[in-house]
């Protein structure tokens, strides 16, 4: 009688065959994006869990809680990731380009906000020029969504008062009158941030084409035009097809760079304590081989 190893050896033999058919080079960027971005996840929830009882200021603080929104993002992100890997099927997985482009550019509109409020080297002027623009645009929007779910006026009694208020603050703060006319404009129609997609190219690397990707995500999460009508025959069905997984590579490496971003602003940002203890990880991140 044939013992028990011999048994589950002719199990393993007749299973080890499997082949499937040969990666194309959209899959095989993929996956490299796809190693890149769970690296930085690692790395991110390191940095996450060491960010308790670090003394900082409110832009500090802001950072903070953004990084966490940033973290929680990603993992959100990777959940909608098909797992590719070597020697597993390709064909396999769900290639959902319309809600993993919606995702992807949160990561980037997180990353946006963490340096614009939170890291970026800035004068103190214009920090706290910064902060009532984000305390108003808080209020204002609170504001806006109880008058429609129906709050007395009792309830929204601070809200009248105070955002006019803060308004006044901001249009006579020192630095709003450093501003040009396009950048007062903006931020007098309730535009969050003042930079446009240009100050944010001109400014850090890591958004250096925020425009086109912004207009390209976008244009990919909405239902009309373009997510609707680049479905056909091969595309737009959640199977694996170059045209989708091209598009998702795109998607992947723009969370990529910004996730990678964010950290690096952590870094910089907390230089004594998250910079120094994560240097080697950050710089590994930071020079990890192009995938493209």
């Amino acid at each position: 009688m044939k013992n028990k190893k011999e048994k589950k050896a002719k199990r393993n033999k007749k299973h080890a065959g499997l082949h499937f058919r040969n990666y194309t080079a959209a899959e095989k960027t993929y996956m490299c994006l796809y190693k890149k971005f769970d690296s930085a996840c690692e790395v991110a929830t390191k940095i996450s869990l060491q960010q308790g009882g670090i003394e900082t200021d409110g832009r500090g603080i802001r950072a903070a809680n953004i990084f966490t929104r940033q973290l929680l993002t990603a993992y959100s992100f990777k959940r909608l990731l098909p797992e590719l890997r070597t020697g597993s099927d390709p064909d396999k997985g769900i290639w959902d380009v319309t809600t993993i482009a919606l995702v992807s550019r949160s990561i980037m509109e997180n990353f946006q906000a963490l340096y614009y409020y939170g890291t970026e080297d800035i004068s103190e002027v214009e920090a706290d020029f910064r902060f009532h623009i984000f305390q108003k645009d808080r209020n204002a929007k609170w504001r806006d969504i109880r008058i429609k779910a129906g709050s007395s006026a009792e309830e929204l009694a601070d809200f009248t008062v105070g955002v006019p208020e803060q308004r006044k603050r901001i249009s006579n703060h020192e630095f709003y009158r450093t501003l040009t006319k396009d950048k007062q404009t903006r931020i007098n129609s309730r535009a969050e941030m003042y930079y446009s997609k240009a100050d944010f190219e001109e400014r850090c690397p890591r958004l250096a084409n925020i425009e086109l990707h912004y207009q390209l995500l976008s244009n990919l999460a909405h239902p009309l035009p373009l997510a609707i009508d680049r479905i056909d025959e091969l595309s737009g069905h959640g199977e694996p097809c170059d045209a989708d997984i091209t598009l998702i590579n795109v998607s992947l490496g723009v969370a990529s760079d910004c996730l990678i971003g964010s950290i690096e602003e952590m870094g910089i940002k907390f230089a004594d304590t998250i910079g120094a203890e994560f240097r080697p990880l950050i710089k590994k991140l930071v020079e990890y081989p192009d995938c493209i």
